[in-house]
């Protein structure tokens, strides 16, 4: 029906005849829909496996009704679209499994200092009372709890050598 390179138009006068067509709308027709003044419409029309974009306003000039038709072969754009879609779903999976690595990395990083203060609380014991949980950097909440768990382990150590004496 249409091919792509634009220069696809027509203009009809108020009754509906042709004014003016270009030649490369060939035997193509618009539908014979008509829109309100200063209103555009659109329609899309499928012709086998191509589809066509049309656009159509009637304007008022001088008195004098016209209609503006235009046309485009959405082939250009439904090949660039199916070639996004293609790279979509090849890029897809990458970008998943980075975002998931990414995710992975930054957990283990912000769980760091769990890991350690439960090592080192794991490695104190009755023998051991005096040691104390290393306290994170970041004044944080980590670093309260970590600083409440010395203050217990202070209580609990106390508590240990009065028992003792």
């Amino acid at each position: 029906m249409l091919g792509l390179g634009g220069g696809q138009m027509q203009l009809l006068d108020g009754d509906g005849h042709v004014l003016y067509r270009s030649s490369r709308l060939g035997n193509a027709q618009f539908p014979k829909l008509a829109s309100a003044a200063d209103q555009i419409s659109y329609a899309t029309q499928e012709t086998g496996r191509n589809r066509v974009r049309m656009a159509w306003q009637t304007v008022d000039l001088r008195g004098l009704r016209f209609t503006v038709q235009v046309a485009e072969a959405m082939q250009e754009f439904d090949e660039s679209l199916a070639g996004f879609r293609s790279v979509l779903l090849i890029l897809s999976p990458l970008f998943l499994l980075l975002a998931s690595l990414g995710g992975y990395w930054i957990s283990t990083r912000a769980l760091a200092p769990v890991d350690r203060i439960t090592q080192d609380a794991r490695s104190i014991g009755i023998a051991s009372l005096s040691s104390r949980l290393q306290m994170p950097r970041a004044h944080d909440e980590l670093h309260r709890l970590t600083g409440t768990l010395n203050e217990m382990l202070d209580r609990i150590d106390t508590a240990v050598r009065r028992m003792v004496q």
